[in-house]
């Protein structure tokens, strides 16, 4: 053996012999190393950015979308006040847009309005009608520009604004019956009787004192006119009263003959037709025989003045009977006043009941036609839906009482729509069986691609006034003063905290609005949420690190 080969073997012995030593200092550990090793790492803190943000309460649900409700319309009575058949003789298009003031239909060559109400109308309405179905018709006069003002009591503005209504579509408004009229022109004679008659009877008593010759002559003759006017006053009373009894006679005779013949049919239109006959020729009787005996009346208290005058020409010392006939004209014309008030009263513009329809929304679209030009009107006129696209969103009870109408509603579908869409709360109606809310949204400028769609509305109901600190709601604690306060850590300074006192507010999206009342608290330091524990060197059992324990935390911070 040479001494290279010596040499060689020996340097491999070393190599063996290192590489034996390092295996063995690294696979076995000392008691100290081993004890440490299994100690726990100090636990490390978990934190959260402190924010500034816009902050609101939201409520979220979701929404149909689609025209209003269909709305059947029906006349609430005849058109033009005229008892005979109804004749459609006008009808809109569907797919029209009918607003407040529309003239819906027309009937026999009368318009039939369309006006926003509650109320349905079920009767006419004449000059010096009152009630809650006025008042409605007045504002909805003055929404249209054509009233100042709206009170329950029809008035010569009512009259006139109803002029202008019917002129802005090329129609004249209703005016007065014949019957009224006549009543009117009645009233108005018996008041300038008797005025005339009180004038004279001042008179005949401020010149009493006696009279002889020509002045005697013609209180006599006085009284021969005074009784001529009496007599032809009654015979034309006993007339006009005959003449009104025989109109109601021949219409009273149509209707038993209806009766009898069964034709026309009991409740058909002619039928009642025929009844309307008889009650207005009843009340033709009766003014009839008011305004005449009236003229009578009036008539009469003229001839008793004429009689006292002669009376005193004769015996000029007694003045009562002259200062009688004064005091029985004062009352006859106070009378004829209460009486041409009331007269005029019931005369001038009026609407029949057919030419209205109160609906509770308006503008509307016609939906469906259901009668044509010429056929009698019977039942329903047309449908309509709503003009304008709403949305019916369901909310709980609990949520509809933190809404108001006007509160804003975002529709939040990003399938349908490259951006949120604003909206607004139009109706929030009582809750239904179920005890849900059904809300109508009310929704401007909406594209097409959300007619009928079912979408994502969010409903903010509070908010902050502009950007506000924020911090995780686990970030706070209590303190045995009832402070609230949370845990900053030191940007500086990693693992060493300083508390602050904060104020809160506004709780939303698992973040809360806070302001600081000692210490300083700005965006973007780190508020401590809990603490995380990675456990021993060598992991659990399960290989999971511990977690976060907020509850624990706040307790230490009591501590």
């Amino acid at each position: 053996m040479n001494r290279n080969t010596l040499v060689g073997g020996a340097l491999g012995l070393v190599v063996a012999a290192g590489g034996i030593g390092w295996f063995a200092g690294s696979t076995i550990t000392s008691p100290a190393e081993a004890a440490a090793r299994a100690q726990a790492p100090e636990a490390s803190l978990i934190t959260a950015a402190v924010e500034r943000r816009l902050l609101s309460a939201d409520i979220i649900a979701r929404g149909e979308i689609d025209y209003d409700d269909p709305i059947a319309l029906a006349l609430g009575g005849t058109v033009g006040g005229d008892q005979e058949a109804q004749i459609v003789t006008g009808v809109p298009e569907e797919g029209t847009e009918l607003s407040e003031g529309s003239v819906a239909l027309e009937v026999s060559g009368r318009p039939v309005f369309l006006l926003e109400g509650e109320l349905p109308v079920y009767r006419d309405l004449r000059p010096g009608s009152s009630g809650d179905d006025v008042e409605q018709l007045e504002i909805a006069l003055q929404r249209l520009g054509l009233m100042s003002g709206a009170d329950d009591t029809w008035g010569d503005d009512t009259g006139a604004a109803i002029q202008a209504l019917y002129a802005a579509q090329g129609y004249s408004a209703n005016a007065t019956s014949e019957a009224n009229q006549d009543a009117l022109d009645a009233a108005r004679d018996q008041v300038r009787f008797a005025t005339q008659g009180l004038q004279d009877a001042k008179t005949a008593l401020a010149e009493a004192g006696g009279a002889s010759g020509s002045a005697l002559l013609e209180a006599q003759a006085a009284v021969a006119d005074a009784q001529d006017a009496v007599a032809a006053s009654s015979a034309q009373r006993t007339a006009a009263v005959a003449a009104a009894n025989g109109t109601l006679a021949v219409a009273q005779q149509a209707v038993t003959d209806a009766d009898a013949a069964g034709v026309p049919a009991p409740g058909s239109a002619e039928y009642v037709a025929l009844q309307a006959a008889v009650t207005d020729a009843a009340n033709q009787l009766a003014v009839v025989t008011t305004e005449q005996d009236a003229l009578v009346a009036a008539a009469q208290r003229a001839l008793g003045i004429a009689q006292a005058r002669l009376a005193e020409a004769r015996n000029p010392g007694d003045l009562t009977l002259l200062r009688r006939a004064v005091d029985d004209a004062q009352r006859a014309l106070t009378d004829a006043n209460e009486q041409l008030a009331r007269a005029a009263a019931s005369a001038g513009t009026w609407i029949p009941s057919g030419e209205l329809i109160f609906v509770k929304r308006l503008p509307v679209q016609v939906v469906d036609v259901a009668v044509t030009r010429g056929s009698t009107v019977s039942g329903t006129l047309m449908t309509v839906s709503g003009a304008e696209i709403a949305m019916t969103v369901g909310v709980t009870e609990a949520d509809a009482r933190r809404l108001e109408v006007g509160d804003a509603v975002v529709i939040d579908e990003p399938d349908l729509l490259e951006e949120p869409l604003e909206a607004s709360i139009a109706e929030i109606p009582e809750s239904g069986a179920s005890g849900r809310v059904q809300m109508r949204v009310q929704i401007e400028n909406m594209p097409d691609s959300l007619m009928g769609a079912n979408v994502r509305v969010i409903i903010p109901v509070e908010s902050t006034d502009g950007e506000v600190l924020v911090v995780p709601a686990a970030a706070l604690s209590a303190v045995a003063n009832g402070d609230t306060r949370v845990e900053v850590e030191d940007a500086n300074a990693p693992g060493t905290t300083r508390f602050v006192t904060v104020v809160t507010g506004l709780a939303a999206d698992g973040v809360v609005e806070v302001r600081a009342v000692d210490g300083d608290l700005a965006e973007g330091d780190r508020v401590v949420v809990g603490q995380a524990d990675i456990g021993p060197a060598g992991g659990d059992d399960d290989g999971e690190t511990a977690s976060e324990d907020p509850s624990a935390d706040a307790e230490s911070e009591e501590g």
